[in-house]
Formats: C-alpha cells, structure tokens, sequence
C-alpha cells in the first residue's frame, strides 16, 4: 500500500489556556499532527511597536511552551481516517490506531545518514515500524467509548472534494473498552507524553482473563525492576512495572503483582491475594514515545504571533494513513 507524500500545512493557534488552544488545520492530504521539535523554530522580527521584537519573542515561547504540554488526546474518526479506526493519538512521529480488534502502534524514523531536515524523494528517507497489540481471548464486540472532551476542535480538509472534509471533530482524555473481558473494563489515557492502560476489574471478576499479545515485535522481555520490554526494529519500548491496587473504604490498598511472560510475544499479570469483594485496578505506564530511533519529520519553518495573541505555524509533515499488516510488501510512505 502507498501513502499520501510530503505535504505543507499552516496552522493558527488561538489565544487560550495551555490546554484549551483552539486549532485549525489547513491540510491538504495530510492528517492531524503535533510540532514535534517546535523549539527549533526561528523567530519573526515582531511588527507590534508596543511590544517589540521582545515582546514576540516572549509570546512564542508561551506558545511553544504550550504545545510541549499538551496532553495526549484521543482524536474521534469520523470519517477523516479508515473505517477500523475508531479514536487515535498522534504525537510528532507515533501514531496510536485503537481499533475494535485493539491498539495499533505505527513508528516512523528517518533512516540512518539522511538529514533530519530532508525526509529523502518520495518518502525513501522514512522508515516505519507497525506492530499491534491484542488481548487474547477478549470478547467480541466490546463496547468503545470516549470521556472528558478536551478544549477546542479539529479541522481535517483532506483532497479537493469538500464533501470528504470534517471540521469540529472532537478530542478525548480517555477512551474505555467496556467488557472487554467478563467483568474487566480497559481504560486508556495520557500521562503526560505517555499512556496508561488501566484493567478494572469488576468485584467478582478474574483478573486471569487477561492476556496481552504483541504481533510484528521481535520478543517480550521482563527486566530485573518489573518493568516489560518490548524488542523491536527501533529498539526497546518500556512498560513499567504495572502498579496494583484497590480502593477501600476511601484508602488505596497496594496489591503485590508482576507481569508473567505465556509466550515469547504474549503476558499476562500474576496477582496475589486481594479483597475480591472490591474492583482491582491493573495500571502499567507504556512510555512508547522514547523509543530509541531518530527524529521523525514534522518541520516548522516559522511561527509568529500577532498583536491579538494568535499563533500562527507554518511547515511540512507526512501524512500517516492506516497501516497496512506487519510482513507487507511495501508500508512505507510511497509518495505519490
């Protein structure tokens, strides 16, 4: 499969709080993406006589200091991505598919000796790892439901045709998978950069059931401190020892508990004893945004502020489409 190439963007940036910058995105071909190194951008002489050249160069760094904090959001598909997708994430060079069948991880890097500030013709520059995440045995069908809608909307103008165009599409902190197994609800949301995937299970319910597989990764490893390590292509991906707990009585209760390895790619979690008369919560942190690789290329070319306060940012990026399955021919950007 061959993806969309190299496209320019410009984006205005609203006066807000951190979180709440509204946004809107004129993109053509391309989707929704964060500045990935928006620290590297020069700085515009200001116009504003009030302010001065210091006084623009004091606004951008609020702004760029906003965008470093904002948190991961959940982004609704409503038709600007594949049918499959139901919410995704995307951070500078990661993106995060969440389908029915679960998590899809797509990494991208620019190959060794290629500038970072030159993708390569046609993408060659680019490489991309995809692997999913499964939980074994899950029920079919499980219900998937967003929570806490986050400040501002998201514009997608993909292609020419304006009855493909999506504009005030919506951003969560959280997204649920209800009974993904009998009595287990899998909540996911941001900790700062990195993601939290939090098993509740129910009173009464076995937290056995559980069994995580990784499909296009090289193997699982469980290190000497508890965390996991997934090995792939890029390198390690980390997630740490899982924390579990109960609330009782208004006190949180720890649970002594690790992960277990079933298979080479394949883990569950071996809890002792707990109170099953209350909901046990398994809470590991996948600190998939440090995986070792080189920077992906989500370029600012300028930012400049104007005398209202509004940012304006204008670049380049790749466009991240739906993966294709580990092990195809081609799945990398093929220009175009």
């Amino acid at each position: 499969m061959r993806h969309g190439a190299e496209r320019r963007f410009a984006m205005r940036l609203t006066r807000g709080n951190r979180w709440g910058i509204r946004m809107g995105f004129l993109m053509l071909g391309c989707n929704l993406f964060w500045l990935s190194d928006p620290s590297g951008v020069e700085p515009a002489v200001s116009k504003d006589p009030a302010g001065g050249r210091a006084g623009e160069v004091s606004a951008k760094a609020r702004v760029v200091e906003a965008l470093g904090r904002l948190p991961l959001a959940f982004i609704e598909n409503r038709g600007q991505m594949d049918g499959r997708v139901r919410y995704y994430v995307r951070t500078g060079r990661q993106t995060l598919w969440f389908t029915e069948e679960g998590a899809v991880f797509d990494l991208q890097r620019k190959k060794p000796g290629v500038s970072s500030q030159e993708p390569g013709e046609k993408g060659r520059g680019v490489e991309r790892l995809v692997f999913r995440q499964q939980l074994v045995g899950a029920r079919k069908g499980a219900r998937i439901e967003a929570k806490g809608v986050l400040p501002g909307t998201h514009h997608f103008f993909l292609g020419n045709d304006p009855a493909k165009w999506r504009t005030g599409v919506s951003a969560y902190s959280e997204v649920y998978y209800r009974e993904v197994y009998s009595g287990i609800d899998l909540k996911l949301y941001g900790n700062g950069r990195a993601l939290e995937e939090e098993f509740i299970v129910k009173p009464g319910a076995d937290p056995g059931q559980i069994r995580v597989a990784y499909k296009g990764i090289e193997k699982l490893r469980v290190a000497e401190d508890g965390s996991l390590r997934i090995l792939t292509a890029f390198g390690e991906i980390r997630e740490s020892r899982p924390r579990i707990y109960q609330e009782i009585e208004g006190k949180r209760v720890e649970v002594a508990g690790r992960f277990k390895l079933l298979e080479e790619t394949t883990y569950a979690f071996e809890v002792s004893t707990y109170n099953s008369r209350y909901a046990l919560l398994i809470d590991p942190t996948l600190t998939y945004s440090t995986y070792l690789g080189g920077t992906y290329w989500d370029v600012g070319d300028g930012i400049a502020v104007d005398s209202a306060g509004n940012a304006y940012v204008t670049g380049q990026t790749s466009s991240a489409n739906f993966p294709t399955t580990p092990g195809v021919y081609d799945a990398s950007l093929g220009g175009g």
